[in-house]
């Protein structure tokens, strides 16, 4: 996959996220826009959470939740991990601190 095509590829992923994490309750403050850090900073019941978000068929889980984890502790946040599942539309699966690993679909589109 070419580089403009994975970076689109990545931004749908995210966007789906975004969408999910609002109808969560959770307020959007940031995101990276393609930096190498987090890829979105939310807020939950005063909480932030460094959201890491996966759009890829496979996933090398132990090296992204190390990814997440450490990201998170360099902004001082709790962590989220993302992962969408392929070939099910706005699907993730989803961990992070104080969640344990868990499938959250979207209600909307």
């Amino acid at each position: 996959m070419s580089g403009a095509a994975s970076r689109r590829k990545g931004c749908a992923g995210e966007c789906e996220a975004r969408k999910l994490l609002a109808e969560r309750d959770y307020a959007i403050i940031e995101t990276s826009r393609g930096r190498c850090v987090e890829d979105i900073i939310a807020e939950k019941d005063g909480k932030r959470f460094a959201v890491e978000v996966k759009n890829t068929a496979s996933l090398a889980i132990a090296a992204v939740r190390k990814q997440a984890k450490e990201q998170a502790r360099k902004r001082g946040c709790a962590w989220l991990l993302m992962w969408r599942i392929e070939g099910y539309p706005r699907t993730f699966y989803v961990e992070g601190t104080d969640i344990a690993p868990c499938i959250w679909r979207g209600v909307s589109s």
